[in-house]
């Protein structure tokens, strides 16, 4: 036999990524509206977008504020960058909610799929905590509440809500460190946790099947 074409690996990639049973209804657009692949292009827009945004942000209290004004006002594209990378945010928020509103409303989450509706709800929580890190980055007033106020809330958790609070801060009270690990967060760690997620959340969609009619576990 000869060696394989390019064209017919590229041809075989595309195959695993769907599953490999599914339902003839789930094939049409109506059943999943395509919120799937609206979340997958707007984390490539974040990605992108927070890339080109990280050299001109210094994750410091003397300089994050002032680097957000130079972006937006002498930065070439900056603004638009900025923005894009706002509004993406946003807009993956209302997608995933979406998402798991439809896997909810067509019984999809039940029998084999369970695992994976926990890890679309662990995506959920780790887009909003990604939203929330992101919001604290520019640093200014609005910035500096809203991380009193969330760290407040985070203590009253039963057990482990002070040493929560501690971890994130990085102390007592509001700081360059908080600052520091909230953007370490929203760079490095959420990124790589979403990513991870996402992976295992395709990897059990092709295994456990695509969306069966009326909620049950057949192909």
């Amino acid at each position: 036999m000869g060696e394989p074409t390019h064209s017919g690996g590229r041809r075989s990639l595309l195959l695993h990524l769907h599953p490999a049973r599914v339902c003839a209804a789930s094939l049409r657009p109506r059943a999943t509206l395509g919120l799937g692949i609206a979340a997958i292009v707007l984390l490539a827009l974040l990605l992108v977008s927070g890339l080109l945004l990280m050299p001109h942000y210094t994750p410091t209290p003397e300089r994050a504020h002032d680097d957000v004004r130079d972006i937006v006002a002498v930065v070439p594209f900056g603004d638009l960058t900025r923005r894009l990378h706002r509004l993406a945010t946003h807009a993956l928020l209302i997608v995933v909610g979406l998402h798991l509103l439809r896997v909810y409303l067509s019984a999809a989450y039940r029998g084999r799929r369970l695992v994976n509706w926990l890890v679309g709800l662990g995506l959920l929580a780790t887009v909003l905590l990604f939203a929330f890190t992101g919001y604290l980055l520019p640093w200014d007033q609005t910035a500096y509440w809203a991380c009193t106020v969330g760290a407040d809330m985070v203590a009253l958790w039963p057990g482990i809500g002070p040493w929560l609070k501690r971890l994130f801060l990085g102390g007592d009270v509001v700081g360059a460190r908080s600052l520091l690990r909230f953007y370490v967060l929203h760079v490095a760690l959420l990124p790589t946790l979403i990513g991870g997620l996402l992976v295992y959340h395709l990897w059990r969609l092709r295994k456990d099947g695509g969306l069966a009619r009326n909620g049950g576990d057949g192909p």
